[in-house]
């Protein structure tokens, strides 16, 4: 907190919560009677009852319900609780995991009558300690060939275990939500002894690092030093294509195959370029006619080519945009090699254990099923719902099994 007032939570409040998640991590590493959690293995945190150390189990879930579940961006007391009387019994008696200062701040509110102050403080601790609990809608296309599958934040929620974990840009493990517990997966293989991280927004594979450290520092108050942000590494997202066919990663970087600096002339083609490719991308949004659409699509990815490298997200998204107009169309053969396409940006962007792969492995054995690749289907569909199973995309590996059983 930038203030010194009652309610508002100073860095070296916030710095002990950090230190207090690395050492229940250790202890659940060291103490596990197992050799490893293996990868999209449930993990566990809890008390033993001689020792009272934190321990693990990897056959068990790790399922945490939330004390409190409000509207996101809000804070509320229960509709039966009074400002006087403060928030209901049920709020405090729900209190099942380890001891944390949301813990004792909330037996406090149930037992005080000056509650203001405390749901101050609750509020300020809010913006570090809650979770926002996402939902996926799924929209059908113009023409009903498609679906496009959006997540939304629809609450928080206060888990005080999973509030303990630390953060990497790089996570071991991976929460998600099963209606109003959530679950801890393992990412990887975890050693006996590794501390355990979760990610609290920013990834290295899908957040440039100026813009990683600036969200984590406006909102948790730290500095994050996992190895992706201490090494700084060039982002690799928006590649321009050397003459050489070797990415260069940015304007004033050089090619990282040949060592070559873009000249004079290479900037000024690639402005012109730029131009031309925002022109028909106006094209392609102001078409309706999808044959058409498709023309304009297969000329802006032309463009694109000439100074995009294979793994620039621009060139990706058109890939990856044009697959679902030719299978809007019904040109299913030709919506597949447009898909492996954009999996030459997914598949190094992203690592082969992402979501993001996951889902375009997804699309991809869809495509190929409606082109009668079964072979080709089934193989993608299996890599594809190994995938999402660890990242507990229940709804999603149920589909890829049903689509497995039908092919």
């Amino acid at each position: 907190g930038e203030g010194e007032g009652e309610g508002q939570v100073d860095g070296q409040e916030q710095e002990e919560e950090e230190e207090e998640g690395a050492d229940v991590a250790s202890h659940v590493g060291q103490a596990s009677p197992y050799p490893t959690w293996l990868k999209g293995d449930r993990v566990t945190l809890g008390r033993d009852g001689d020792t009272g150390d934190f321990t693990g189990s990897m056959h068990a879930s790790f399922l945490s319900p939330p004390l409190i579940q409000v509207p996101h961006l809000s804070f509320a007391l229960s509709p039966n609780s009074s400002p006087d009387s403060g928030p209901a019994p049920a709020t405090a008696t729900a209190l099942s995991d380890p001891p944390c200062s949301l813990r004792a701040a909330l037996i406090a509110a149930a037992t005080s009558r000056d509650v203001t102050s405390i749901l101050a403080r609750l509020v300020e601790q809010t913006r570090t300690n809650v979770h926002a609990v996402v939902a996926r809608t799924f929209e059908a296309a113009e023409r009903g060939q498609t679906e496009t599958c959006t997540e939304k934040a629809i609450a928080s929620a206060i888990f005080p275990t999973a509030a303990l974990f630390n953060h990497s840009c790089v996570p071991n493990v991976l929460f998600s939500f099963n209606g109003r517990w959530i679950i801890a997966r393992a990412e990887r293989d975890i050693h006996p002894g590794e501390v355990l991280f979760v990610s609290y927004g920013p990834l290295a594979t899908r957040d440039k690092t100026a813009q990683r450290l600036e969200a984590l520092s406006q909102q948790y108050h730290f500095q994050c030093t996992c190895p992706p942000c201490q090494t700084r590494a060039v982002d690799m997202s928006h590649c321009i294509l050397c003459p050489c066919g070797g990415p260069i990663p940015n304007h004033s970087h050089p090619c990282l195959t040949c060592n070559r600096l873009l000249t004079i002339a290479d900037r000024e083609h690639i402005s012109a370029q730029v131009l031309l490719s925002h022109a028909l991308r106006d094209k392609v949004n102001a078409c309706r006619d999808p044959v058409r659409k498709v023309s304009h699509f297969r000329h802006l990815i032309s463009v694109l080519s000439e100074i995009c490298h294979p793994r620039n997200v621009v060139l990706a998204t058109a890939h990856d945009q044009l697959s679902l107009e030719l299978a809007e169309c019904g040109q299913w053969a030709q919506a597949v090699a447009a898909s492996e396409q954009a999996l030459l940006f997914v598949l190094p962007q992203f690592g082969p254990e992402s979501v993001e792969y996951g889902h375009e492995l997804m699309k991809l054995a869809q495509l190929q099923a409606n082109a009668g690749m079964l072979s080709e289907a089934m193989t993608n569909a299996r890599k594809a719902r190994d995938v999402l199973r660890t990242h507990g995309r229940d709804d999603e590996v149920a589909e890829l099994t049903q689509m497995l059983t039908c092919l």
